[in-house]
């Protein structure tokens, strides 16, 4: 499962040389909607692809196993605190971080490009968590090396949230907020543990601005596509297998396209952090990818 998830990022991470640049000094603003910051008007911030992402037609939606959303804070603590009595029983779905809709699309899908030659990047940005009915939100983010996250409870209850390559967790009562920054490329589930869980957010960086989360109708929108070249597409989340194609786009044209996708046949256990430690293979065929010896392989 490390070996595959490993081959995925190494498409999604590094695009191309001028994508593993570091990014500049962080925007003050934050961004709720981790939206890009406006790119200056020309042909080819006017290229535009869109699409929607759908369940394959005869499979169920996968769910995380209960012990995957939970941060195991000591060795010896096997589960965490009891559910707070003033939020909401848990559900089933609240294990579906992904949701269908009644035409198949799916939300919260990570959507990137890979195989470009030109620089994709942009300030660094802030994006915001939220644990409200003792449940974060989003459940998953895409974000870019350099950028930074907030994560504030709502909650009435301390909860103790952390992404799993930091060893020190910190208590949050209501209204306080942790922070911290992507400082390499990969993937990293938020959870709480100890004290209460608080379901799970998956936060993908990449390397460069070129991915997107689905929205609620499955559907997704690249602006500034790379232009006159063939690049790759890919449609993924950590329950389910790759789906990609090849596109390209001239100057100022809008395509729209669709991707499918099926659930995993396993998924990784809960104590490994995904695919934080993805780096460059030796038979990564980016330039980008070959440079990144520095970032260790995962065993």
């Amino acid at each position: 499962m490390r070996r595959q998830l490993f081959s995925i990022f190494c498409s999604l991470l590094f695009a191309g040389c001028g994508s593993c640049e570091k990014p500049s000094s962080p925007v003050t603003e934050s961004s709720a909607a981790s939206k890009p910051a406006t790119e200056p008007k020309t042909a080819a911030a006017d290229t535009v692809l869109e699409g929607v992402v759908k369940l394959a037609s005869g499979v169920e939606l996968p769910s995380w196993q209960p012990a995957q959303m939970l941060r195991q804070v000591l060795q010896h603590a096997e589960t965490a605190g009891a559910w707070p009595e003033s939020c909401t029983p848990p559900k089933s779905e609240d294990r579906q971080p992904v949701r269908a809709t009644a035409e198949g699309g799916l939300s919260g899908v990570v959507v990137a490009v890979s195989g470009f030659s030109k620089p994709a990047s942009r300030p660094p940005m802030v994006h915001e968590l939220t644990i409200d009915d003792c449940r974060l939100s989003p459940s998953t983010v895409v974000a870019m090396v350099g950028d930074r996250v907030q994560v504030k409870n709502t909650v009435d209850y301390p909860f103790m949230p952390s992404q799993d390559q930091e060893g020190v967790i910190k208590t949050l009562t209501r209204g306080q907020v942790y922070e911290f920054a992507m400082e390499k490329p990969g993937v990293v589930p938020v959870r709480c543990g100890f004290t209460a869980p608080c379901a799970r957010t998956d936060i993908v960086t990449l390397t460069h601005r070129l991915g997107v989360v689905t929205d609620g109708q499955g559907a997704f929108r690249i602006e500034g596509f790379p232009v006159g070249e063939k690049v790759r597409l890919s449609a993924w989340h950590p329950l389910f297998a790759e789906a990609s194609l090849e596109v390209q786009l001239t100057a100022g044209e809008h395509k729209r396209v669709e991707l499918e996708l099926r659930p995993q046949v396993q998924v990784a256990p809960a104590t490994e952090p995904a695919a934080a430690a993805v780096a460059a293979s030796a038979d990564a065929k980016t330039p980008a990818a070959k440079q990144a010896d520095a970032v260790q392989r995962p065993e």
